[in-house]
């Protein structure tokens, strides 16, 4: 194939993308605009004073799950029809094409999981001068025009897995003075997250472990959630390798917790790997029960939700709304996740 063909054959390709991301955006946005007129959205036979969308990077994740349904639930209180965007569509769309997605279809509020990406700040600031209320969450856009930013505290998240590792790292030696054969701490991450928060949690977690410990090893991994399989063949690699293996992992998401539980199990390394995770999803419940997982930070990911849509519901009102909101953020452990399960037991009767 010649170069002029090859230019060609791309430049079809490009201009196929667009259209076919335009064509996304124009038949969802009139799909839309039906399903919120419908007197028989959700099957209750109402009709909602807003239409507010919730956009983030974990639709499979239990801990996206239940953020949604807490905001759901919050929407059905106040009036407002709150729908999953990501959820709601096929294809394969990253955050900003959901972005530009929900401001084609001139939705009143937007509650988007925030990037450091040039491109999300833009669309924000776009939403907000079409008067669409936007809320970050999670992962804020500070230079941005959003409304406010709904999380959690970044230091004090990174101080309790610090602390963690510490209390796994002397139960496990015996001892505070490692100078001999240093420890091992890994810390995983999402290489596609550039989100400050994330590098303040390892700030705070290395500066927890350095005040009660000596010669402690503290790196992170960036895994590649960019292809199916991916992140867990890194985790993989790195628990299987004797000389990579680490003392402790400590993971930021409920999916790399369940997938770091498996792997160990799987090779047979519970009791020398420590598992300190995220969130209080079944399998990591189950986890801390049977010993394959230490422990786990806990955000109430239901009342996070709400609190995005009352915190966007009252701007709307009001026309004013608190600069930042953060939620409670627990630790479970052996010793109470069995007030944990029981709920879980609970909420499924």
């Amino acid at each position: 194939m010649s170069g002029k063909s090859k230019k060609i054959r791309a430049m079809l390709l490009v201009c196929a993308g667009i259209l076919i991301l335009a064509i996304g955006m124009a038949v969802y946005a009139i799909r839309i605009t039906l399903h919120v007129e419908s007197p028989e959205v959700s099957g209750t036979g109402k009709k909602y004073e807003y239409h507010l969308v919730m956009i983030h990077s974990g639709v499979d994740d239990d801990f996206w799950k239940s953020l949604y349904e807490g905001a759901r639930k919050e929407g059905e209180k106040s009036g407002a029809y709150v729908e999953d965007f990501g959820a709601a569509v096929s294809e394969d769309y990253s955050t900003e094409d959901l972005m530009e997605m929900a401001i084609a279809a001139k939705v009143d509020g937007i509650i988007v999981e925030g990037n450091q990406s040039a491109e999300m700040k833009e669309l924000i600031d776009r939403a907000e001068a079409e008067n669409i209320t936007v809320v970050t969450m999670m992962h804020d856009v500070a230079d941005s025009k959003r409304k406010t930013f709904v999380g959690i505290n970044t230091y004090a998240l990174g101080e309790m897995y610090g602390n963690q590792v510490v209390d796994a790292l002397q139960k496990k030696n015996g001892s505070t003075d490692y100078s001999e054969g240093e420890p091992k701490v890994v810390i995983l991450t999402d290489s596609s997250n550039e989100d400050s928060g994330v590098t303040l949690i390892y700030s705070s977690i290395r500066e927890t472990i350095s005040r009660s410990l000596n010669s402690v090893q503290v790196t992170s991994l960036d895994l590649d959630k960019s292809e199916d399989f991916e992140s867990q063949e890194q985790i993989r690699n790195i628990v299987v390798n004797h000389n990579t293996r680490p003392d402790v992992v400590v993971c930021l998401s409920s999916v790399d917790t369940i997938s770091c539980s498996q792997t160990i199990v799987e090779y047979n390394l519970a009791g020398e790997i420590e598992v300190i995770g995220y969130y209080s999803a079944p399998e990591v419940l189950s986890g801390i029960q049977n010993g394959t997982i230490r422990s786990s930070v806990d955000v109430d990911a239901a009342a996070l939700g709400e609190t995005c849509v009352s915190s966007l519901n009252k701007f709307l009102l009001k026309g004013y709304v608190s600069e930042y909101e953060t939620v409670e953020i627990k630790m479970i452990t052996k010793d109470n996740v069995g007030t944990y399960l029981e709920q879980n037991k609970d909420g499924g009767d």
